[in-house]
């Protein structure tokens, strides 16, 4: 009954007129926002991923699509990831991991990779002019990925951004950049093989030894703009993983996607259990 009722709920927003209204003197608010907020609460009556992982797909064909600078899509791409963790951790969700910037990114035009650095840096330099209300949140931040690849300016303020952050958090950011799985795995065979007899090198050594050793199980995996293919991202740790693809793109990803993404993951959590 739980998921015929997450259904109805999400079914009639899409179909009821988006009309405003005013209830009790509180500012106008229309019945899809109502659903939404009504949706969001039966959703956490349900089973909730600790951990997903984004694939974060599509800010460059979106810029193409409207015909605006391609800088443009990736700025929209930000506020987007803004407000998808804003209601994961909503919800429930305790750790997030988006795949920033893949190594083979740095093939791309120089102009956007520069962009892309600087948009990274400028965004790591507000974080630390604001370092009170860093300290004070409920939020760690954690940067994966092969770092010798990056600026060394923009390595010293990631490693100051860690060590603001809470050690023990409410939620969980993780940020990779300059990041695939095989650079993680052959990173953490090199430091296991300098570490101990190679013939003690087992699975569960490289697991506990991964980029992301202290993250929780990855639950779930997401990948927007129709894409059907991980990309090099976190294939050890998605083994077991739900993994679900978005057909829109990223930049235009709304609450009712996430809600149905979670109401999928409810499902077969329900199933498989």
């Amino acid at each position: 009954m739980y998921l015929y009722f997450l259904f109805f709920i999400i079914i009639l927003s899409y179909l009821i007129i988006n009309k405003p209204y005013k209830v009790l003197n509180k500012p106008i608010i229309t019945i899809q926002q109502l659903c939404v907020k009504w949706l969001t609460k039966a959703i956490k009556l349900g089973p909730i991923p600790s951990h997903i992982a984004i694939i974060m797909d599509g800010n460059r064909r979106y810029a193409k699509s409207n015909n605006i600078p391609l800088l443009c899509g990736h700025k929209a791409g930000l506020d987007t990831l803004n407000n998808v963790s804003e209601w994961f951790y909503s919800v429930g969700v305790k750790e997030i991991t988006i795949f920033a910037f893949a190594i083979s990114n740095f093939n791309r035009q120089k102009d956007e990779v520069d962009y892309l650095m600087k948009m990274l840096s400028d965004n790591i330099d507000k974080l630390l002019d604001s370092r009170l209300k860093l300290m004070l949140s409920d939020l760690t931040i954690r940067f994966i990925g092969n770092s010798p690849l990056l600026d060394k300016h923009l390595i010293a303020n990631m490693i100051k951004i860690e060590s603001l952050t809470q050690p023990n958090p409410k939620n969980i950011l993780n940020v990779a950049i300059a990041y695939d799985s095989t650079s993680e795995y052959t990173d953490t065979i090199f430091k296991l093989y300098n570490k101990q007899p190679k013939d003690l090198i087992t699975h569960r050594k490289v697991c506990q030894n991964l980029y992301t050793y202290k993250s929780q199980k990855l639950d779930l995996v997401v990948r927007t703009s129709g894409e059907t293919r991980l990309s090099n991202f976190m294939l050890i740790q998605s083994s077991y993983s739900q993994i679900y693809f978005v057909q829109k793109f990223w930049p235009v990803l709304s609450i009712f996607d996430l809600q149905k993404l979670i109401i999928l993951y409810q499902k077969n959590y329900l199933y498989n259990k």
